[in-house]
């Protein structure tokens, strides 16, 4: 099956682990082996295969670490490891793979730091690094994502502090609740036009929340602030939440405000 470009084994009962024969399928541009029983590490062969396109490993049982060499897949605009067992950094030569539009590592025991050449990864639409072990700052780096669409950093152990320029170009999703975060919430998330959820629950954060904060975030629908610090709010119920918040459904506080 030298002369495959397309293999999808999704949704089988497969399991053991991925043979190294399959790099021998030289032209192959779309693997998807999501929901099976796949167990072991990812051969090395497979982060070495330059064709492919589209790698999807999801649901999975598959572990080891992912490897510096998943930089040489210059081509994959879709690579999804999400529900796995992977260990281990998320290494800096991700930002090799400049055509990438979906990034998803959810649910899996990473640790470490996001590295700063993510922020080289300018075709990103999606970016999902939900509850994993993930450590220290959000990268500034984020901020030269502009194609970005959903990005989900919830669930880890990101800390420190949202620099007052914080923007992203998050233009559906933004999740960074149950971290450490803390400091104050900055003004420019209300530069956020297009988002639609905001989730910053279950952190450290403290401050004020005033009219600056939803100027201009028309198409929310979902926020939620709850179970920060010490958060206060200067939102009249006739006023800000009603102009500001034009389209929500949901807008949850909770206790910690006052």
């Amino acid at each position: 099956m030298v002369l495959l470009s397309h293999l999808d084994l999704s949704g089988n009962p497969l399991w053991g682990s991925i043979p190294d024969t399959v790099g021998k399928m030289v032209l192959l541009s779309h693997l998807d082996l999501s929901r099976n029983q796949l167990q072991g590490s990812i051969p090395d062969i497979v982060w070495k295969m330059g064709s492919l396109t589209y790698l999807d490993l999801s649901i999975n049982r598959l572990r080891g670490s992912i490897p510096n060499t998943v930089g040489k897949m210059v081509l994959i605009s879709h690579l999804d490891l999400s529900n796995n067992q992977f260990q281990g950094s998320i290494p800096d030569t991700v930002g090799k793979m400049v055509l990438l539009s979906h990034l998803d590592l959810f649910r899996n025991q990473l640790q470490g730091s996001i590295p700063d050449t993510v922020g080289k990864m300018v075709s990103l639409e999606k970016l999902y690094l939900s509850q994993n072990h993930l450590q220290g700052e959000i990268p500034k780096s984020l901020s030269n994502l502009c194609n970005l669409q959903a990005l989900e950093l919830d669930r880890n152990n990101l800390s420190g502090q949202l620099a007052p320029d914080f923007v992203v170009c998050a233009n559906d999703t933004l999740r960074l609740d149950f971290n450490q975060l803390n400091g104050t919430l900055p003004e420019s998330v209300g530069q956020l036009a297009n988002l639609q959820s905001l989730d910053i629950a279950s952190n450290s954060l403290q401050g004020t929340i005033n009219e600056a904060h939803p100027f201009n975030l028309s198409q929310l629908s979902y926020l939620d602030l709850s179970s920060n610090s010490h958060f206060q709010h200067e939102l009249g119920v006739g006023s800000s939440i009603s102009t500001g918040f034009s389209t929500i459904s949901l807008l949850q506080i909770g206790t910690s405000f006052s």
